[in-house]
């Protein structure tokens, strides 16, 4: 008894090795991957008030004109959301109304200028779902679009630093935000969405085996950010991820290559002086080659809630750092004779 081989078919085996179209899913994805990393490489951690500025003006327009659109597309759709969007309202004029008592009024405004903007980026998710709400896996997609991108370009910072980052002084890595903990969580976060679009059954193969890569590069970024509390939430991420969802070899094969991979490459990282030692000192090398006679430096306190990113006090003191009186209730002024 015999049997003949099922022929080929070449337009079969054509559509199976095709890139994917583009389609509105596609270009969703990007739009929101685009308007996120748009937000973290402009706003620089909304610290500086000139991009922060810009980033504020961007989301509300961008708020006020998907709101609009919302209540022309689906003005009787219930609004899903609403309750707490009121109450971030709320919260949103209680802040402006703190001027009034605040002690700097300055200051007050401008955090009520942020919270607008957090309002409106609120406001603009609701109005998304309820214009497109069968478009979760454009969110999840934009997340990790936006990641590879912010992550790719803190990576990038330490593997070009005299083109990208030639004032940086710190090994861990820190831009765009200008602080290490932030680029650390952004990373954690997209370390479920890569599980996800790499274990997924839907989806065109080509676009979901972009999780592999994606995954190694962001767990370099959250290993190189130096962050325990980043890594600590990548690590509660992935555990609720397998714990919830039910592909979990699936999900196990994407983080035993992609994963794995960025693990070494950050175990690499670690034994490299460049990207594990601070380079203070060579600082103030390059500053007493340029003619300074004192190198000041606004570190904070190990246990400071705020301006970590400025650096340490213990650090620059076993440096030959002196202790110069502080700027403001949290930064110290520390200053070494060169």
């Amino acid at each position: 008894m015999s049997s003949q081989a099922a022929p080929i078919d070449p337009r079969a085996l054509a559509r199976r090795i095709a890139l994917p179209r583009v389609d509105a899913g596609a270009a969703a994805t990007v739009s929101l991957g685009a308007i996120l990393a748009a937000v973290a490489l402009e706003g620089t951690g909304g610290l500086q008030l000139g991009p922060l500025t810009t980033v504020e003006i961007g989301l509300e327009v961008l708020a006020g004109v998907a709101g609009v659109a919302a209540l022309l597309a689906a003005p009787t759709r219930r609004l899903y959301g609403g309750v707490a969007l009121a109450l971030f309202g709320l919260l949103l004029l209680f802040t402006a109304a703190s001027v009034i008592w605040a002690v700097d009024p300055d200051d007050a405004w401008v955090e009520a200028n942020r919270t607008l903007a957090w309002f409106a980026a609120f406001a603009l998710g609701v109005a998304l779902a309820r214009v497109t709400p069968n478009r979760w896996e454009a969110l999840l997609g934009g997340v990790i679009l936006a990641a590879v991108i912010v992550c790719g370009y803190a990576v990038l910072t330490k593997v070009f630093p005299g083109t990208l980052n030639p004032d940086e002084i710190y090994a861990r890595l820190r831009e765009p935000f200008g602080y290490w903990n932030s680029v650390g969580i952004l990373a954690a976060m997209a370390v479920p969405a890569c599980l996800w679009l790499g274990a997924r059954r839907s989806g065109h193969a080509a676009r979901n085996a972009l999780a592999y890569p994606a995954l190694g590069l962001v767990v370099v970024a959250c290993l190189l950010a130096y962050s325990r509390g980043a890594v600590l939430a990548m690590a509660i991420g992935c555990a609720v991820w397998f714990v919830l969802v039910p592909l979990r070899l699936r999900g196990l094969a994407v983080l035993a290559t992609g994963g794995l991979a960025g693990v070494l490459v950050g175990l690499w990282a670690f034994g490299q002086d460049g990207l594990s030692q601070d380079l203070i000192e060579t600082a103030a090398a390059y500053a007493k080659k340029r003619g300074a006679t004192i190198l000041e430096a606004y570190p904070v306190s190990p246990d400071s809630p705020s301006y970590r990113f400025m650096g340490f006090v213990p650090a620059f003191q076993r440096l030959g750092f002196k202790a110069a009186g502080t700027a403001g209730s949290r930064r110290h002024v520390m200053r070494l004779a060169l």
